[in-house]
């Protein structure tokens, strides 16, 4: 997730119309604080993870390539390198779990959200963030050709699946979580020039551009 410059003092501009400021934002009043410990599963280079380190007592980054930012580490900010599939902490170990980007691009999204379950500990909650397979720019392609996945966005960018809401609520139900929350954030084409809103009625959420997902075990 690229995180905009106004965020790295973790101004929020809850009425901005770009979607990436409207998405950290949304990000950062779910979360809100933690008194515990913190996992961030796909940090890449820890933009985000440097961003809630000072709402929590301590949080530490994974990913299975080696792009996090050394100049980010901090006494409550770790990063470790790992594989989301074989998490290395002990069972029950953090208060919650962030991943952002990321559960679009596995192979096995149920045993990805089983080993998060395993080192959450009970009442821990996950705050989870993916684009929505229904979003507005899905719209506009399909009116030309179908879209199909594995989705190529770009140079080493391969969405395996997409979700709707109800896919997604089905998915983490399955892997056994509950009181699973779904909000879909932002509406509106992106490019290079985004035109969006960040306010619109529920019957227009199913076409919005992610979603962000809270839910607890």
């Amino acid at each position: 997730m690229k995180i905009p410059r106004s965020y790295q003092n973790l101004r929020i501009k809850r009425h901005s119309l770009s979607c990436p400021d409207v998405l950290i934002g949304e990000i950062i009043f779910q979360f809100g604080h933690v008194d515990g410990y913190v996992l961030d599963i796909g940090c890449g280079p820890g933009d985000a993870t440097k961003i809630l380190e000072k709402r929590c007592k301590h949080i530490v980054g994974i990913d299975i390539s080696y792009a996090f930012d050394k100049s980010n580490i901090l006494p409550n900010l770790d990063f470790c390198l790992g594989d989301a599939f074989r998490l290395p902490f002990r069972d029950e170990c953090f208060d919650a779990v962030v991943s952002f980007d990321v559960i679009e691009h596995v192979e096995d999204d149920l045993n990805f959200l089983l080993e998060i379950r395993r080192v959450m500990k009970k009442g821990g909650k996950l705050l989870l963030e993916t684009p929505n397979m229904d979003r507005l720019s899905n719209k506009a392609k399909g009116l030309a050709k179908p879209v199909e996945y594995p989705l190529v966005l770009g140079e080493g960018c391969v969405h395996i699946r997409e979700y709707s809401k109800n896919s997604l609520d089905h998915l983490l139900k399955v892997a056994g979580f509950k009181s699973v929350r779904i909000k879909g954030v932002w509406l509106g084409l992106r490019g290079k020039f985004e035109l969006g809103i960040n306010r619109f009625p529920g019957c227009l959420e199913k076409y919005s551009q992610c979603w962000l997902v809270e839910a607890l075990i």
